[in-house]
């Protein structure tokens, strides 16, 4: 196939063009470049169509703001990024007659909905401007299927983890900031009480979830993208101590904006289509694997 990869700097996107590029033509386009081949280009522009040449099977738009606390403070710079850019992507694929756009969602449209685990027919209440963002994606993406036939393919993603998460990043993930601290002997800070729970997913998964977007699913419709495992912030940091011998003390801070308390999903939707995600032990153990290749901790 010939894919278009928006995002493809990010730390999915990375992830995806590796384990893609050898099976398919990908394009990659983000708005920095960071290595070769890549095409920097800002999807907030109108003119897509005209940056990015040739016919095209599908797109993997995985471009965004992708950080709740940023889009706190940046609630109009989300927007922009998040919803006009995605509107672009789906106007480049109805003027280019492009039949498949799989787009990057996020559990986080469902803010803190209490009936878990969260199945897609779950009532959405996003608590934050990136949440909004990504639940607007996603109507428009219906849209766009209804109307101009193209099929879209909307994968909430939970707490995903695993190569290329910088933990320098503030706003990178748990899992990647509690192995850099544990392997330097740094304090592992939880937010909160850390009972908080999460439904952790490897990248790895999420690359299987977008192959099976592009070769099975015929349907428009929006996917879960998770374990089905709930899992406490305070066991994933002492579970982590654990995998790396680690003597890190666990400190804890006052609880963040915008956070949810309890969050698992239900993935019996794409498990339909042969989605089998791995345990989260296999998946510590491979995002530990790879930190030890590089000298900077998991930064790649």
């Amino acid at each position: 196939m010939r894919i278009i990869l928006t995002g493809a700097s990010g730390f999915i996107g990375k992830n995806l063009y590796e384990q893609l590029m050898g099976m398919h033509e990908i394009f990659p386009v983000d708005v920095k470049k960071t290595f070769k081949g890549q095409k920097r280009i800002d999807i907030t522009k109108s003119n897509l169509e005209k940056a990015i040449p040739g016919n095209w099977d599908a797109i993997l738009h995985h471009a965004a703001i992708v950080s709740v606390p940023e889009s706190i403070k940046k609630p109009v710079e989300t927007m922009r990024t998040n919803v006009i850019g995605t509107l672009n992507v789906l106007e480049l694929a109805r003027k280019k007659d492009i039949g498949k756009v799989i787009l990057a969602s996020s559990a986080a449209v469902y803010g803190d909905c209490p009936e878990l685990p969260l199945s897609e027919g779950a009532c959405p209440k996003p608590l934050t401007p990136y949440g909004t963002s990504k639940l607007t994606n996603e109507l428009n993406a219906l849209e766009y299927s209804r109307y101009y036939g193209i099929k879209t393919v909307a994968f909430r993603y939970f707490n995903v983890y695993g190569k290329y998460q910088n933990p320098g990043n503030p706003y990178s993930g748990v899992i990647c900031k509690f192995l850099d601290n544990a392997l330097s002997g740094k304090d592992i800070v939880i937010f909160g009480d850390g009972k908080q729970t999460r439904d952790f997913i490897h990248v790895d998964d999420v690359v299987q979830a977008n192959v099976i977007g592009l070769t099975k699913i015929k349907k428009s419709g929006v996917f879960n993208v998770c374990s089905g495992e709930e899992f406490s912030i305070l066991d994933l940091a002492n579970a982590i101590k654990k995998l790396t011998k680690s003597s890190s003390e666990l400190v804890f801070r006052e609880k963040r904006d915008g956070d949810v308390y309890r969050s698992v999903g239900d993935a019996a939707r794409l498990r339909e289509y042969g989605f089998k995600p791995g345990t989260l032990e296999s998946g510590l153990q491979k995002t530990l694997d790879s930190a030890k290749k590089h000298s900077a901790g998991l930064v790649f």
